[in-house]
């Protein structure tokens, strides 16, 4: 499912990603969380010594990034809240018109507790997956009927925005988008719109599909809270999937979709390449912003602000216990780079140790569609990242400026690689840095970089005991060096895989 959002320029329309009214049932706000308890081992947070440190905070993340663009995602931390705004066109038959039922449906999907899914709600998941840092409420606004039929939406560019702006134009829900501002700022902190009509794609034509967007609308003094970001999604990726229904999920009552769609509005991008089906997945494709399963990966925790990762900067050795990330939000990542600038937004190693437990544990015991499983034993995960800033003007002809070594909010700051190499924010004035600088790749424990050919991880690609990892030009563009140039300079070894206990050791050597 693809974010799309683009460039705010001042002030355009930008992608990321007389009405009547049907009364409904208003859900108050989400109470269904249950409290996170694993019954696996406290992690033990070894001290900082020479060579390792933690880091406990960062000076900035990702929603700072996006703050520079004029974007709003919601922040990742914290309590938040979305809208789900059901909506209902014109003239829609019985099929595609909203229930009670249907409603209770997504309110589930949302923010019902784990037991009332068939895996994770939106809520659940998040709550989780950010180690109880995150709690995501909200509820169903009444149902939206618009003025517009399908048919005439299915003429139009862009059917959503045609939605959102009439949505904004009703004074119908002033109060509500007002009490879904909760920072004050003039937007609504979130907005999902789930239109009932089935979903309708193609490979050249997803306006019925799910994605993010960001609006355009400029909040004014004593008016209602404007949309920025918003999701668009139809209801029918809730339900299982079937021959009529092939984009449907793997349980009666899904929300992989909505919960993949969720992570763009906290600024996630997509790991898989839009190119095309088949393109070069750096990610390796087992990760909930490729193929919609699992956890979320290290990094985008790392780029949420959920974790506290291991620095090694060493001229000897350093050896250290990393716990199951799927449980852990300490002792659970190692970064590397002697030139590290200390936040997320650089470019670095970071190393996890993956576990099939947790958020990874139905999606590793069961396929998803298109074949999608998680891998199902325990393994450490090597990534490569590239998240440096670059610049561009904010005035006259929007255009590549510098790099960035931290954010300056005189410029749009943006992510300059990208897992989709025609990406926009990855036009930068090095053409071979839109080829093949990766966002986030991968390393294959085999030595072999298979999914530029279109391989899928495996179970194969994890690190295991016995197996090191050393920089080479199969895995980065440069060789033995970073992207920047900098040499990585270590030999990274697998000292031991605990699956039962949930841990490993990893011996990271100065080369």
């Amino acid at each position: 499912m693809k974010k799309r959002w683009l460039l705010l320029l001042p002030i355009v329309a930008v992608t990321l990603a007389g009405c009547s009214f049907l009364r409904g049932l208003i859900f108050g706000d989400n109470s269904d969380l249950e409290p996170i308890h694993y019954n696996y081992p406290d992690p033990v947070i070894e001290p900082d010594v020479p060579g390792r440190s933690v880091y406990k905070s960062f000076s900035y993340n990702l929603k700072d990034v996006y703050d520079t663009q004029g974007l709003k995602p919601l922040a990742s931390t914290g309590k938040q809240k979305i809208l789900v705004v059901p909506v209902q066109l014109r003239g829609a038959t019985l099929a595609n018109q909203w229930t009670s039922f249907k409603r209770e449906e997504i309110r589930k999907c949302f923010f019902g507790p784990s037991s009332s899914v068939g895996w994770e709600s939106v809520s659940s998941f998040y709550n989780k997956s950010s180690y109880g840092k995150l709690e995501i409420s909200g509820e169903l606004a009444d149902t939206f009927v618009s003025k517009y039929s399908f048919l005439e939406l299915d003429g139009e560019e862009h059917p959503d925005r045609k939605i959102v702006d009439e949505f904004e134009s009703s004074t119908l829900y002033n109060k509500i988008r007002n009490d879904y501002d909760t920072n004050s700022d003039g937007y609504i902190d979130a907005v999902s719109f789930i239109y009932a009509d089935p979903i309708k794609v193609s490979s050249s034509d997803m306006r019925w599909w799910a994605f993010v967007y960001a609006n355009d609308s400029i909040p004014q003094s004593g008016k209602p809270a404007v949309v920025n970001h918003y999701m668009w999604a139809s209801y029918h990726f809730c339900k299982i999937a079937t021959a009529s229904n092939p984009h449907g999920g793997k349980y009666d009552l899904d929300a992989h979709t909505y919960i993949h769609e969720s992570g763009h509005l906290f600024g996630l991008d997509d790991y898989y390449s839009y190119a095309d089906n088949n393109a070069y997945d750096p990610s390796g494709g087992q990760e909930m912003h490729s193929q919609n399963i699992g956890d979320e990966n290290i990094y985008s925790k790392l780029a949420l602000g959920w974790i506290e990762p291991y620095y090694v900067k060493t001229d000897t050795t350093v050896t250290t216990k990393l716990y199951a990330s799927s449980y852990s939000s300490q002792a659970n990542a190692i970064i590397i780079n002697d030139n590290w600038n200390g936040t997320p937004m650089d470019e670095y190693i970071i190393i996890e140790y993956y576990s099939p437990t947790v958020l990874n544990q139905k999606d590793s015991e069961s396929e998803y569609a298109k074949n999608a499983r998680m891998f199902t034993t325990s393994g450490f995960r090597i990534y490569h990242v590239d998240s440096r800033l670059v610049a561009y003007n904010k005035t006259g002809s929007v255009s590549f400026v510098k790099r960035l070594d931290t954010i300056d909010p005189n410029y749009y700051n943006f992510i300059g690689a990208s897992n989709t190499p025609a990406y926009p924010y990855s036009k930068l004035k090095d053409v071979n840095e839109i080829k093949n600088y990766k966002l986030l790749h991968m390393m294959q424990a085999g030595g072999v970089n298979t999914f530029k050919n279109g391989a899928k991880g495996s179970d194969a690609d994890l690190f295991k005991e016995g197996s090191s990892f050393v920089a080479s030009s199969a895995f980065f563009t440069n060789g033995t060096k970073f992207n920047a140039g900098n040499e990585v300079g270590y030999r990274i070894s697998i000292e031991e895989c605990n699956e039962a206990d949930m841990y490993g050791v990893v011996k990271i050597s100065k080369l």
